[in-house]
């Protein structure tokens, strides 16, 4: 007697588990009243209500597409859901069924439908939006383009000062541009200055003994002990080994973020925006094409040895780069936020203001993974697009920066520079406040 087959039904075969054809791509649970933008995905509605109460944007959370009108509840995957997944969507419903949750859903179902007349009519939506909302979430929004406008009005008045400032003053005058024989006392006792705040004492003696470039150069242990009165022998060796150095290269190394990128300002421009946005792509970067001059230092600064080296030149350890390999694959902004920190005796504002971005940064890394691992590889292909056209964007300027005027690479190594940490803070905020309303 021959058995008769037949073959099993797709839909009974997702019936155990769900996949994420079938879950929100906000909250990553079983879609309730399962809502489709134009750009073909689907959220919660009380998801997609929240995502705009916090964003105040009309676009995607997926992909950024912007929508023009409240999408309608889909129909289709909400039969589908009914049919299939009674029990947990009947469970899921009860859970989200609060007087918070409806009162968020009546004020999107009253903000599309203004928003529609509103199109009709052809009215401004931000009058739409001031209309909506009423009482302290009004005067939340309020207070909230208030800042808004103060911070632009902050930069576009840095700007002006930083146009002053170039105008007024040239690179020209620094120190790593003047051969360290034609330096006058001052300009000695600057240099020596710089070498730590342990130093500070001899500047003042060099300068006051007249010291110039000429007699620096050719003086040894014997004469700093006794012009100086140098008595610490690990200060008389970092003297001498940074005095060697400056014999070697006929000019003063860059001491400071300014010195460095008026010597290399399409390189600090490279390093600032890359460790910014792609820490390890630029770490990499580095270790193929500026090994000894920006790899090596930054290795010693953030891995240091037991047995610390004078010279940040000499070749790493095996141990420092195992350190450094371990902390750049998992937490590279630490090691960022590591080397900001050593300079804040140098830049104290701006070292700071780093290491809140990598701070902000760090988290916002470890809450992408995190969604990456819940479900976010199914879009792993926009990501991975997303980054390729970042990278190809940064090289092309990269390419062109020789002809580009000087006012705009400014421009953008400043921008970058100050304003990163509020774009960072702020991206932080907006998705721990998400984080709290979904919960």
């Amino acid at each position: 007697m021959t058995e008769m087959t037949t073959s099993p039904n797709p839909l009974e075969r997702q019936t155990s588990s769900y996949d994420m054809d079938i879950k929100c791509h906000i909250c990553y649970e079983l879609l309730v009243m399962p809502s489709s933008l134009a750009c073909g995905h689907t959220f919660c509605r009380l998801c997609l209500a929240e995502w705009y109460n916090t964003s105040k944007r009309l676009e995607c959370p997926d992909c950024r597409s912007p929508w023009q009108e409240v999408p309608k509840v889909n129909i289709f995957i909400r039969e589908v859901l009914e049919k299939y997944y009674a029990e947990k969507l009947k469970t899921r419903e009860e859970t989200l069924n609060t007087e918070r949750n409806n009162k968020i859903l009546e004020e999107f179902e009253i903000f599309g439908q203004n928003l529609k007349e509103n199109r009709l009519v052809g009215r401004n939506v931000v009058e739409q939006q001031g209309r909506v909302l009423q009482g302290p979430q009004r005067n939340l929004v309020q207070l909230k383009d208030f800042f808004s406008g103060f911070v632009v009005a902050a930069a576009i008045l840095m700007l002006i000062y930083v146009g002053w400032y170039w105008g007024y003053n040239s690179d020209s005058g620094m120190l790593v541009y003047k051969p360290a024989q034609r330096w006058d006392p001052e300009e000695v006792g600057t240099w020596l200055g710089e070498l730590g705040a342990w130093s500070a004492e001899y500047a003042n003696k060099a300068t006051e003994q007249l010291i110039d470039g000429r007699q620096l150069l050719v003086m040894e242990e014997s004469d700093f002990a006794q012009k100086l009165n140098i008595t610490d022998s690990l200060q008389m060796k970092v003297l001498l080994r940074s005095l060697h150095e400056l014999a070697d290269k006929g000019t003063k190394l860059p001491g400071t973020l300014w010195e460095y990128k008026s010597l290399h300002p399409g390189l600090a421009m490279l390093l600032l925006y890359g460790m910014k946005d792609y820490p390890r792509t630029t770490i990499l970067f580095m270790y193929l094409f500026e090994y000894d001059n920006i790899f090596i230092p930054f290795v010693h600064y953030t891995c240091m040895d037991s047995e610390e080296s004078l010279n940040m030149f000499d070749n790493v350890t095996s141990r420092q780069l195992t350190e450094f390999v371990s902390w750049g694959l998992f937490l590279p902004y630490y090691l960022i936020g590591i080397f900001a920190y050593d300079w804040t005796s140098t830049h104290y504002w701006i070292s700071r203001m780093v290491i809140l971005s990598c701070m902000a940064q760090t988290y916002l890394e470890c809450t992408f993974i995190a969604n990456f691992v819940r479900g976010g590889y199914r879009n792993a292909s926009t990501v991975g697009k997303s980054y390729g056209k970042s990278l190809l964007s940064g090289v092309f300027f990269i390419i062109i920066w020789p002809v580009v005027p000087n006012f705009i690479c400014n421009m953008f190594f400043y921008v970058a520079l100050y304003l990163s940490p509020y774009v960072s803070l702020e991206k932080m905020y907006h998705h721990i406040k998400n984080t709290n309303l979904r919960n």
